[in-house]
């Protein structure tokens, strides 16, 4: 495509480069013969001769200019070709994020923006808050961000500081996974026992334990799975389970099911101590840290309580004057 176009454009060069040299050489050949002729002409005449071969000449070269103006004339095929390829050129591949335009096939911010990783669009540059921030927050890109350490709240409308939980250590976050009619084994080292976070019988995803076996739906779960694997495993050292209809129930039928099991293995509660779910707490008559040491507590001498006994029990007796005297 290119060669055709370069020669059109070198024959057009020297047509205009002949047309050039007839035209100068014309005009040298008509001053040339009234120079000859000037001695038997008036000066009227002269005149007139130069100034007929000013236009002449002046007329040329805007007829030069004119056709050095006017744009070559490609074949219909290739005004296509080129037409095609500055709308592929122009348009981006796919369409550009809040912000963008599209430049050169590829999607550049505007200006004043830049582009942001994290929230994959363009954001302001140095951008300020249109308010205040509260209390322990900052401005982060024309937002305001909770501090490192603090955590918003909706209900109360402010940043409050995170909550560190006393006394519980995870020493291990551990991912159970059995097909169906298979076992699955929790356990965990030393003395720590298990604590179950998550559990579901089911069927949440196509790819596990998928291959070759029948998926009519992937929103399939159990109601009683994660009590039932509490039950059996939470507190224990190792544990046991089995992905069976007869243990979870079906809850879709023709789907073939997993289980999956999320655990963690921390410190054993003492004696005489229980966990509420987030520490071990001492039982009620009980004090001290529920990791380490629940004792009993000591019961103080209570004067009132024993007042309150005397008065009830003279208040209960029945009192036989006969049986006095006759003592």
């Amino acid at each position: 495509m290119k060669v055709p176009l370069i020669l059109g454009i070198l024959l057009v060069s020297i047509r205009y480069s002949i047309q050039r040299e007839e035209k100068t050489e014309t005009a040298a050949a008509v001053t040339d013969d009234g120079e000859e002729q000037h001695g038997h002409l008036s000066a009227k005449e002269v005149r007139d001769l130069v100034e007929e071969s000013e236009r002449s000449t002046k007329a040329s070269l805007d007829e030069e200019a004119e056709e050095e103006e006017r744009p070559v004339q490609l074949p219909a095929r290739d005004v296509e070709e080129l037409r095609e390829r500055t709308v592929k050129e122009k348009k981006c591949s796919k369409k550009c994020a809040k912000n963008a335009q599209c430049v050169k096939g590829k999607c550049r911010c505007k200006k004043g923006f830049t582009w942001s990783k994290r929230r994959r669009q363009c954001v302001r540059r140095g951008r300020r808050c249109s308010k205040k921030c509260v209390k322990n927050a900052r401005c982060v890109r024309g937002r305001c961000r909770c501090r490192r350490g603090f955590r918003w709240n909706r209900a109360k409308r402010q940043c409050l500081k995170r909550r560190r939980l006393p006394g519980v250590r995870w020493f291990k976050v551990g991912k159970g996974t059995a097909c169906e009619h298979k076992n699955v084994t929790l356990h965990c080292r030393g003395r720590r026992v298990i604590r179950v976070f998550y559990a579901v019988y089911g069927r949440r995803n196509k790819h596990t334990c998928a291959i070759g076996k029948p998926v009519k739906t992937t929103r399939c779960r159990a109601k009683n799975s994660k009590k039932l694997v509490v039950k059996s495993c939470d507190g224990r050292r190792q544990c046991n389970l089995k992905a069976s209809n007869g243990v979870f129930g079906d809850p879709c039928k023709g789907t073939f099911k997993y289980l999956t099991v999320i655990y963690g293995c921390r410190r054993p509660c003492v004696r005489n101590a229980f966990f509420n779910g987030n520490v071990c707490k001492c039982k009620k008559g009980y004090r001290g840290n529920g990791f380490r040491r629940c004792s009993k507590k000591k019961m103080g001498r209570n004067v009132e309580e024993e007042e309150r006994r005397d008065v009830s029990d003279d208040e209960g007796l029945e009192i036989n004057e006969d049986e006095l005297e006759r003592a």
